[in-house]
């Protein structure tokens, strides 16, 4: 009888864990966005490290505000989705796509 009674009582505070609401986190498309942004400031920022030209946390925080986030927020994001190995791969290769078309620009 008592391992029903706890059966029951983890089945039913389980099923009633809220529900994770895909709506506050950021796109994946803006992730994308943001991180291929932010890998291009850092070789920027690796190139001119010797002059000291760039700050690389004002840059950062430059692409949060053109993509009307904050840091919190999209951390809060790739937590979300680092939980799903499709998600990620799914940003990821829309960050290398994004980067070769800026490359290819570029030329």
């Amino acid at each position: 009888m008592f391992p029903k009674i706890i059966f029951s009582l983890i089945i039913f505070f389980v099923s009633c864990s809220p529900k994770q609401d895909k709506e506050q986190y950021l796109p994946k498309n803006t992730m994308a966005e943001i991180i291929a942004e932010m890998e291009l400031s850092q070789a920027v920022y690796k190139l001119q490290q010797i002059n000291h030209q760039i700050d690389i946390v004002s840059i950062t925080n430059d692409i949060y505000q053109r993509k009307n986030t904050s840091k919190e927020e999209f951390d809060l994001s790739l937590k979300f989705y680092a939980k799903s190995p499709k998600d990620i791969d799914e940003i990821y290769n829309e960050v290398i796509a994004i980067l070769v078309r800026k490359q290819a620009e570029a030329k």
